[in-house]
C-alpha cells in the first residue's frame, strides 16, 4: 500500500515538473515573439495576438501604456534596435494561469543617427486566456 502511494506521487511529481516545463517553454517563446513584434518586425497583428485586453505596459523611463497606446508607440517608432540580447530569463508559475517572467534586456537604439545603449532589468505577468498566454503587465527599469 505504501509502495502504490509512494509511486502515485512520485508519478504526478514527474508529470508536473514536465508540465510546468513545457509551460515555460511556451511562456519563454511568446516573450521572445513579443520582443521581436516590439524591436525586430513592429508588428501590430502580432502584438494584438500577444496582449491581453486590459494590459498595463510601463517603460524604464516610467512612461505607462494601455495596450493600444502601447501598440500604436511600437508600431510607429522611428528607433531602430541592433545587437538584441535576452538574458538571464526567469520564469515562475502561481496556479498554473499566471507566470511570472523577469529577464535582462540588453540593445542598441539608434534613433536620428544617435546610438543609445538598452540595458534593462524587466518584469512581465503573463495570464493564460483561452488557452493562450497574454501578456498582462510588464515593467522595466535601467541597469
Amino acid at each position: 500500500m505504501k509502495r502504490t502511494i509512494f509511486l502515485s506521487l512520485l508519478f504526478f511529481a514527474a508529470i508536473n515538473t514536465f508540465s510546468q516545463s513545457s509551460n515555460e517553454e511556451k511562456v519563454l517563446q511568446r516573450v521572445k515573439q513579443l520582443n521581436d513584434a516590439i524591436f525586430v518586425n513592429k508588428d501590430k497583428t502580432a502584438l494584438e495576438g500577444l496582449m491581453a485586453d486590459k494590459v498595463t505596459y510601463g517603460h524604464s523611463t516610467a512612461k505607462l501604456e494601455d495596450r493600444t497606446m502601447m501598440i500604436d508607440g511600437a508600431v510607429g517608432s522611428k528607433q531602430v534596435y541592433t545587437n538584441f540580447i535576452m538574458d538571464s530569463a526567469t520564469v515562475f508559475f502561481e496556479r498554473g494561469k499566471t507566470a511570472i517572467v523577469r529577464h535582462v534586456l540588453k540593445a542598441v537604439s539608434t534613433l536620428d543617427g544617435k546610438e543609445t545603449p538598452l540595458h534593462l532589468n524587466v518584469l512581465q505577468v503573463w495570464v493564460k486566456q483561452k488557452g493562450q498566454w497574454k501578456l498582462m503587465a510588464r515593467q522595466a527599469v535601467k541597469l
